[in-house]
């Protein structure tokens, strides 16, 4: 049908008739080089196209066709086509439907408006091919309109936001470089800009978000939403498309689900993102360059060394069976701050010492607050009667926490949310009560001494030196060894803390002869409660049962 025709049936027709034959025209001109933006811009001005280009231009299609999920993350590192993609996608969206208000935000104003003047630039030059033309009262750089009512508007985070629909959101690095994004007042700036005024501006629940970016630092916002979105089956759920510059196997013992996850692109390890762009030599002169963790987050898309910072992973050993018998058993806990009563988590974990080695046990790990953390002490010595010792980092709620659990309470009674949330069995019920109506002895409050690292770096000799053991099965390791290699560029520092402040009281021990046979540890009966994780906490293990003692390193 001819365009003069077309237009002549159209305006016979109510608007929801119009509205419907409009777009089922639209997806059917999107076969070909109309399919997706690469392929349209390989068509129009020949510009090559690389895989990982193609993969996430199919990507963004999808979600704005309905056929693919709407909302992307997308990290992959710079100079790699990833502003110039969002530049395709958004003049694409337009050829695919004339009335979409596309928003673009990146990290300074200017540079938002650079890009959309280059928009604006790119469909007068392809006028006479696109699906929409620009109105001319509208037409500076910065803020455009189709004659159809759709265009594009460009700003910085710290721009106008608020007042713009955006039926296409698109981010770009929201982080100006690396000062910026290892502030914790930018970072929490522009996650509260992102939260408060570019989500609102969204249209609809179908409406397409991509987040594109450089990973910068584990709690940008990339990091705080992927967090969100595994904390919180209600948040918005996002499809995380890593592109590391060096393709990397998959590691099944990551807490990050895209690094469990094999390449997107189907490369092997070793496998270069861009080879048609830089070799292997200079991508590795880039590594050398930035140094292990800039390489890292930048590069790899994983804002913390795979070995570790301060600690390795490679250094804890991983163990099929704990001992049966120790010189030392002790618990070593990390509490909340008082000024931070909701966000802080509460960590205890339960160490054993034979000889010169240190073996982390257990380990419990949740957001509670006083009475939960009581009780959860208490869990922690009912499961492990061999625990004479409390080790309690004397901060924040500590000594509210130990007055409370040394007072007899004669008449205690858990209430049923308490227990279960905690996971506790009906024995462990009996069992914790009984000791809040006794008390607890054994609990000793340690002063803290110098900033978490220094603290740290005083026990790394033990676990570089192979002294520190772990239980290969437990259910909290991926995340313990996430935290211990990142810090002191993660999140948190709890279990850290728990550990720095556990090896210190170690150490301390007098030697011992032998190794510790294998076997169930004494005390827990074989046929208790599983240490599965209960929601809100990280623990679990399997203890005793046939097989060789043995080490190995952490990949």
């Amino acid at each position: 049908m001819k365009p003069w025709r077309r237009s002549l049936f159209l305006s016979s027709l109510p608007d929801e008739d119009k509205a419907l034959i409009e777009r089922a025209y639209a997806l059917h001109q999107q076969a070909g080089w109309r399919a997706h933006p690469a392929a349209m811009w390989g068509h129009l001005d020949g510009r090559e196209q690389w895989r990982h280009t193609v993969y996430v231009s199919q990507a963004f299609a999808a979600a704005l066709m309905g056929t693919g999920p709407t909302k992307l993350i997308e990290n992959m590192p710079s100079q790699v086509g990833k502003t110039t993609g969002l530049m395709d996608a958004s003049l694409w969206a337009l050829d695919f439907d004339p009335r979409l208000r596309v928003m673009y935000v990146t990290y300074d104003v200017s540079k938002g408006e650079e890009l959309g003047g280059d928009c604006r630039d790119l469909a007068e030059q392809h006028s006479a091919d696109l699906r929409f033309r620009l109105r001319r009262d509208r037409g500076r750089k910065g803020q455009w309109k189709t004659d159809q009512g759709g265009g594009m508007y460009c700003t910085g985070i710290n721009g106008a936001i608020t007042g713009y629909p955006a039926d296409v959101l698109l981010l770009d690095d929201l982080f100006k470089g690396w000062e910026t994004a290892h502030s914790d007042t930018q970072r929490a700036h522009a996650f509260g800009i992102y939260r408060s005024q570019c989500r609102l501006r969204i249209q609809s629940e179908h409406t397409p978000i991509v987040h594109a970016g450089t990973r910068w630092h584990e709690e940008d916002v990339h990091g705080q939403l992927l967090a969100q979105a595994a904390a919180d089956p209600d948040a918005d759920q996002w499809t995380h498309i890593r592109l590391p510059a060096i393709a990397e196997a998959p590691d099944p013992l990551a807490s990050d689900p895209s690094l469990r996850a094999p390449d997107p692109l189907g490369r092997a390890p070793g496998e270069l993102l861009v080879p048609e762009r830089f070799s292997a030599a200079e991508v590795k002169a880039r590594h050398v360059t930035l140094g292990t963790y800039l390489t890292a987050a930048l590069e790899q898309q994983r804002p913390a060394p795979e070995e570790g910072n301060i600690v390795k992973r490679a250094w804890f050993r991983l163990e099929a069976q704990l001992p049966v018998k120790a010189d030392e058993w002790l618990s070593s806990w990390d509490l909340k701050l008082k000024d931070k009563e909701e966000g802080d988590f509460v960590v205890g974990q339960v160490w054993a010492r034979t000889g010169a080695d240190m073996w982390l046990c257990d380990q419990l790990r949740g957001k509670w607050g006083q009475e939960k953390t009581i009780l959860a002490i208490a869990l922690m010595q009912v499961r492990w009667p061999q625990v004479n010792a409390h080790h309690v980092e004397w901060a924040g709620n500590a000594p509210e926490v130990m007055a409370a659990l040394r007072k007899a309470a004669p008449a205690y009674t858990i209430n049923d949310d308490d227990a279960d949330e905690l996971g506790m069995t009906a024995d462990e019920r009996e069992l914790v009560q009984e000791i809040r109506r006794h008390g607890l002895p054994g609990l000793l409050g340690n002063p803290v001494r110098g900033d978490k690292a220094v603290r740290l770096r005083a026990q790394v000799p033990y676990i570089e030196a192979g002294n520190v053991h772990v239980l290969a099965t437990a259910s909290w390791l991926p995340g313990y060894l996430d935290e211990m290699a990142a810090f002191p560029n993660g999140a948190h520092a709890d279990q850290v803390d728990c550990t720095s402040q556990a090896l210190l009281k170690l150490a301390k021990g007098p030697a011992s002869a032998g190794m510790p046979p294998s076997g169930p540890i004494p005390g827990r009966p074989r046929s208790g409660p599983s240490l599965a994780a209960a929601p809100g906490n990280a623990r679990g293990g399997t203890l005793g049962g046939p097989g060789r003692l043995g080490a190995r390193p952490v990949r």
